[in-house]
């Protein structure tokens, strides 16, 4: 399973024809892991196909998951043929037929076993946000001349099919448990937002999966990248937002302010490299900080939030839903996968957190 940003150059990603859309309706699905393509404007970085995964079962019970693959804003790590740090298209290795953790339905343990699973792909470098096509300056190399990358910044068109999809295929479920690792748990809280506003009588809980720990002084910059600005909806609490404004935390907050009766919460690893990599030097020009981050972070949420829970977990691992630890980790006496369960089931959690991280 691809967490991480890849680093690794496809040099034979061209841009494909969009098919006109065809999402079938879920009573003529499969029982396993059906590939939806919906078509229309939904389309991946470069241009080729964008496609999502059902797993029906339960049609009271969804699981939403936004899949992470690091993110990209300059020429430099936009480009397959320089540093690129992020995952550009869906392919087959996107399909969590055979992913660990909470995609392992066959495990006893499995809080999700019975219920319905929608996975949302990520290709778009933009944090599943994006509302934007982008055209960066990429550098000359010794190998190479200067020229221009153009990044098709959708991820709010693709991820928006799949919500659409779903709302229209299931509109009486009763429970939604929205979550996602890495870059997909950014946007978790923005598209539990959505959701429960278009399910008013539903039970909803959000998890966010390694992300906790990013600072806020990196919004403005990325919503002019990626056109975050450009895909808020025309509600009280999203006008007005400057783009400095924007930042990851924003995203918790006013879902937060919208929907009180929603529970929301998080799981880091105190120590997590990924998300040092991507958050670069402290102001000050020090090492990241993600231990300091993540406690800062959790009490700023936690302001506008006073029902916010979070699990840390020492060590520098990064994202654990999609994983065998899932079932394994355990914190202050406190297995993950039961506290998860607790989540899903609307019980009443504490706040887990380790005492040497």
């Amino acid at each position: 399973m691809r967490w991480i940003a890849v680093l690794t150059l496809f040099s034979s990603c061209q841009p494909a024809a969009q098919p006109e859309p065809m999402a079938p309706v879920a009573a003529s699905l499969t029982a396993g892991w059906n590939e939806i393509r919906p078509g229309g404007d939904t389309i991946c970085s470069l241009g080729t196909e964008f496609a999502y995964w059902v797993r029906p079962a339960s049609p009271e019970r969804v699981m939403v998951y936004f899949q992470g693959g690091g993110a990209c804003s300059t020429g430099e790590n936009c480009d397959l043929r320089m540093k690129p740090t992020y995952e550009p298209v869906v392919d087959e290795e996107d399909s969590p037929q055979k992913w660990d953790g909470i995609f392992a339905v066959d495990n006893p343990e499995n809080p999700f076993a019975d219920w319905t699973m929608v996975m949302i792909p990520y290709c778009t470098g933009d944090v599943h946000l994006g509302a934007k096509e982008t055209t960066y300056d990429v550098p000359a190399t010794d190998s190479s001349d200067a020229r221009q990358i153009t990044i098709q910044h959708r991820g709010s068109v693709n991820s928006r099919a799949a919500l659409e999809w779903l709302a229209s295929n299931f509109p009486d479920s009763g429970e939604l448990f929205v979550t996602g690792g890495s870059a997909g748990s950014i946007p978790s809280p923005f598209y539990t937002d959505w959701l429960a506003t278009r399910y008013p009588d539903a039970r909803v809980v959000q998890l966010g999966d390694g992300s906790g720990g990013y600072r806020t002084d990196i919004g403005g910059p990325l919503t002019a990248a990626w056109g975050l600005d450009l895909m808020l909806p025309d509600e009280p609490e999203y006008v007005g937002l400057s783009p400095d404004s924007l930042h990851f935390l924003k995203y918790y907050e006013i879902a937060a302010m919208r929907h009180p009766e929603v529970q929301f919460a998080a799981f880091d690893f105190a120590h997590d490299e990924v998300q040092a990599f991507f958050m670069g030097p402290e102001p000050d020009g020090s090492a990241p900080d993600v231990a300091g981050g993540l406690q800062r972070n959790y009490a700023r949420i936690r302001s506008a939030d006073p029902e916010f829970k979070a699990y840390l977990a020492s060590g520098d691992e990064h994202t654990v839903l999609g994983d065998p630890e899932f079932y394994t980790l355990e914190t202050g006496g406190v297995r993950l996968v039961d506290w998860v369960r607790a989540l899903a089931n609307g019980e009443a959690v504490a706040d887990v957190r380790c005492s040497d991280c």
